[in-house]
C-alpha cells in the first residue's frame, strides 16, 4: 500500500471514530433541563423506501429552526392523518455537552 492510501485510510477511520465519539458524548452528557419550542411546518413530504421497495413511503415534515436551518422529522404511517392537519410542530429540546441541541420529542399541532 502506498503512502497516499495509508493516509487516506487513517483519515477516514480516525475521522469516523472521532465524529461518533463527539456525537455520542454530546448525547450522553446532555442537560436534563428541557425547553419546548413551537416551529411552523415548511413542507410535508414522504420519504421513499429502499431501492427495491420504493412504494413503501414514510411520512415526514420539514420545519425551519430559529437558526434558519431546516430539519426533517420522520413519523410512522399511523401519523399520516395528523400530519395532513398539522400547521406547527412542538419540539422538546435539551442542550448537549458541546452546545448542540438534541430533539427529545415532537408533537404535531
Amino acid at each position: 500500500m502506498n503512502t497516499f492510501n495509508t493516509i487516506f485510510f487513517c483519515v477516514v477511520v480516525v475521522g469516523t471514530n472521532l465524529t461518533t465519539l463527539c456525537l455520542g458524548l454530546n448525547l450522553l452528557f446532555a442537560s436534563q433541563k428541557t425547553k419546548v419550542e413551537l416551529f411552523p411546518i415548511v413542507r410535508k413530504t414522504d420519504i421513499p423506501g429502499s431501492k427495491y421497495n420504493r412504494s413503501k413511503r414514510t411520512p415526514a415534515i420539514i420545519f425551519e429552526t430559529k437558526f434558519n436551518e431546516t430539519k426533517r422529522v420522520k413519523f410512522t404511517i399511523d401519523h399520516k392523518a395528523k400530519i395532513e392537519k398539522a400547521k406547527m410542530i412542538e419540539v422538546e429540546l435539551s442542550e448537549g455537552l458541546f452546545g448542540f441541541e438534541i430533539i427529545k420529542s415532537t408533537k404535531l399541532k
